[in-house]
């Protein structure tokens, strides 16, 4: 069966095809980076507005230490599910500093199995407030520059 185009109508429609996957691909992800933009301007004040007024419960709670033990390891524990809501939403960079923020407040025991970390000693308590607090100032840039976008 002989085909009646010609031959290069047969490869240009062929090729066309293989570009329009890619076309198809590339709109796709482009689409995909959009909605995490609109996300990210929607939900990034209200959660950097949270994690600020957990952050002070923590300081508050870490300056009276002997009382406050299990009331900043509960806003470690909220703050951490802020942070993991957040986290799909962000770019590469501020995902990169979260995860590994996240991570710290996680103790891994057998080989994948992780649990949340209890906060048994005021320095480390300050050294993770400090982190949180570097984490919510990138978070605050972060919004202030999605205003330009």
């Amino acid at each position: 069966m002989e085909s009646e185009l010609h031959p290069w109508v047969v490869d240009f429609a062929s090729i066309s095809s293989i570009v329009g996957v890619f076309v198809a691909f590339y709109i796709l992800r482009e689409t995909a980076d959009i909605k995490k933009s609109f996300l990210r301007k929607a939900r990034l004040p209200e959660i950097s507005k949270e994690l600020k007024i957990k952050s002070k419960n923590i300081s508050s709670g870490l300056k009276s230490w002997g009382t406050e033990k299990n009331t900043v390891n509960e806003q470690y524990a909220i703050v951490r599910g802020l942070l993991e809501n957040i986290t799909n939403k962000l770019p590469d960079d501020e995902r990169k500093q979260v995860t590994g923020f996240i991570n710290s407040l996680k103790i891994r025991y057998w080989i994948f199995l992780k649990k949340s970390l209890v906060i048994d000693e005021e320095n480390k308590g300050w050294e993770l407030y400090g982190e949180l607090s570097r984490i919510i100032t990138r978070l605050e840039q972060l919004q202030k520059d999605s205003k330009w976008e």
